[in-house]
């Protein structure tokens, strides 16, 4: 309508002038085809009449779409405080591609073909300590569009505190067996060490720790454990920390120093006192110590006496004995002795025997008496069996010529099994106390004197 704003300059009354116009070509097209901007233009040609003119003038203009009006920053960029973890992706990627979680529109570009672009991200400390690797960038977004407008976004931060202390291995507790004077050579390894403990970080790191001297959970002698406290400090400020404890346990038995002696004694000596009791209450002459220093207490058990038989059939006569030795947290040790009891008494006479007295050619017989060992009883002080033998000789005895009797003497011996013996003597006598029998009465004889007496 305005003629594409055209001036005509002539005498004439303008309002006389008639002006046609037409397009020219298809319409608008690019201005620059080789260019994604939408900017466009459309040729018209003009043609101006006035009456008095003979003639017509044609004049070519252009009538163009130029976009010159930058993007709208809808939503600003904004700062962003970053806590490095371990194992963390790159969250400054993420951040600047997603142009500080900024958005712009265009009134011609499409958004996705809006191009972002950002100032150089250079860091620099956070703080004054060159130690600590907490820093920040500032960083300047700018959005173009397709035809060249550029907005510029106020300059946000990008801060990234430093990955802060972490234990890659743990403090961990030190068990040792107690020694009974604290293991110092041990604890001295636990404190040095951290409790064993091994940190990470991005600062330079500094290790304590902080030691709760008082020993608890003492249940016995020598034990217990001593409270820790493990932290590790980075330059930034940051820690982590943790616990542990050194811990003084008594697994181990006490140490016997001299054993429990098997011992053997006579049956006189153990009639003379020298019992098995005795023998228990000194732990067999045993000796134990406690490597945590403790006290060591003794407890003694003894079997029955059982025989123990030897190739003769002797019998030594054994009770076995556990000597147990423990400490105050229940360890305890055992070892076993034997107390041995040897048989040397012989078999002892309990009852007298007595002489057996026969008649000369008597039907009574001997031999209960010699089988019974004329009446003698034996016994053996360890209850063996006893076993009986003799020998028997005429006994020297002095009886009137052509007198029948006789005296025999009998040594009767008390066997054990052991051989032992003890031996008695005791007679037979065989003896003729019966007065001669008349079988036939004397008579009178008459003869006739010789006056000599008659003597023959």
């Amino acid at each position: 309508e305005s003629h594409g704003n055209l001036i005509v300059g002539h005498d004439f009354d303008p309002n006389l002038l008639h002006v046609t116009y037409q397009q020219v070509g298809g319409g608008f097209v690019p201005i620059d085809p080789s260019s994604s901007c939408k900017d466009s233009k459309m040729d018209v040609t003009f043609t101006i009449n006035h009456p008095n003119w003979c003639d017509s003038e044609v004049v070519t203009g252009s009538f163009s779409l130029v976009d010159d009006v930058p993007p709208v920053l809808v939503t600003p960029p904004s700062s962003i405080d970053i806590q490095r973890n371990l194992g963390d992706s790159d969250s400054l990627s993420s951040w600047i591609q997603a142009h500080g979680n900024a958005v712009a529109e265009d009134i011609v570009t499409e958004d996705s073909a809006l191009i972002w672009t950002h100032s150089d991200v250079l860091f620099q400390p956070l703080h004054n300590n060159i130690e600590c690797k907490d820093e920040f960038a500032t960083v300047e977004f700018r959005v173009e569009d397709e035809c060249g407008n550029i907005v510029v976004a106020p300059p946000v931060n990008y801060t990234s505190f430093a990955l802060k202390p972490y234990f890659a291995k743990e403090p961990k507790n030190m068990i040792v067996e107690t020694d009974g004077t604290g293991n110092l050579e041990s604890f001295n390894q636990f404190v040095t060490s951290y409790a064993g403990a091994e940190a990470g970080g991005a600062s330079a790191l500094t290790y304590n720790i902080d030691i709760d001297e008082e020993i608890k959970g003492n249940t016995c002698v020598g034990t217990g454990y001593i409270e820790a406290i493990v932290s590790v400090t980075d330059a930034c400020g940051s820690s982590v920390s943790n616990n542990a404890r050194f811990i003084l346990q008594d697994t181990v038995p006490p140490q016997i120093t001299k054993s429990p002696a098997t011992v053997q004694y006579n049956d006189v000596d153990v009639g003379e006192g020298q019992n098995l009791q005795t023998w228990l209450d000194i732990n067999g002459g045993a000796e134990a110590e406690d490597a945590a220093k403790g006290p060591v207490t003794w407890h003694a058990t003894a079997s029955s006496f059982t025989p123990e038989p030897k190739p003769n059939g002797c019998n030594l006569y054994v009770a076995t004995a556990n000597f147990t030795a423990s400490d105050s947290c229940g360890n305890s040790i055992m070892q076993n002795a034997a107390f041995r009891i040897k048989d040397t008494q012989p078999p002892v006479l309990v009852q007298s025997g007595s002489p057996l007295y026969l008649e000369t050619n008597s039907e009574s017989s001997s031999d209960d008496w010699i089988n019974n060992h004329a009446g003698f009883v034996a016994e053996d002080d360890l209850n063996e069996p006893v076993t009986w033998s003799y020998t028997m000789a005429e006994a020297n005895e002095q009886f009137p010529e052509g007198c029948d009797s006789k005296v025999y003497l009998f040594e009767f011996t008390a066997t054990d099994l052991c051989y032992l013996t003890t031996s008695v003597e005791e007679k037979l006598f065989i003896l003729d106390t019966t007065a001669p029998i008349v079988t036939v009465e004397p008579s009178s004889m008459t003869v006739e004197s010789d006056g000599m007496g008659n003597k023959a």
